[in-house]
């Protein structure tokens, strides 16, 4: 009688009883599991994450598998992202022909955001154009970050209805 067990004495019982570990065998697959102290065993890389981050006009690399922060260099682009691109793109290459798979994944502000601000810096140029073509190429750019908004705004909208 378990009755007066915790779960853990109740569960111990029950393995314990040969009734049911015969009953339970009798529905298990019978495999052979052969185990070669030969064959060398293959040692997976852990998944971990790899931060990159502008701080003080340099780009460091934060790897939580290194002891500290990795300095990458200066920054000599307006938008440090421009300068990160190729150091990437040169360990990614490193890795070709690997099984090593990579995710790249960017924390930044609402994306709206950034194309508002576009925006607002495409109008503050516009006065000063003179020549009919870079307006042009001005305005279709402004008709594009219009479109880019309106894109946000609706997945945004999809995304508040998925997540509620």
């Amino acid at each position: 009688n378990t009755a007066s067990f915790d779960p853990a004495m109740k569960g111990l019982s029950l393995s314990n009883m040969e009734f049911i570990r015969s009953v339970h065998n009798s529905f298990a697959r019978q495999t052979l599991v052969e185990f070669d102290p030969n064959v060398k065993q293959k040692e997976e890389e852990p998944f971990h994450f790899v931060a990159y981050v502008p701080i003080d006009g340099r780009i460091y690399e934060l790897d939580g598998l290194k002891e500290g922060p990795l300095d990458l260099g200066k920054i000599t682009n307006s938008d440090w992202l421009q300068d990160l691109r190729p150091i990437l793109q040169t360990r990614m290459q490193g890795f070709m022909g690997s099984e090593i798979r990579f995710n790249l994944m960017a924390i930044m502000s609402s994306r709206s955001k950034y194309i508002a601000d576009r925006m607002q810096e495409l109008g503050a140029v516009e006065s000063t154009l003179t020549n009919d073509a870079d307006i042009a190429m001005l305005h279709n750019e402004l008709q594009q970050c219009s479109l880019s908004l309106e894109d946000e705004d609706r997945k945004q909208a999809r995304h508040k209805v998925e997540c509620a």
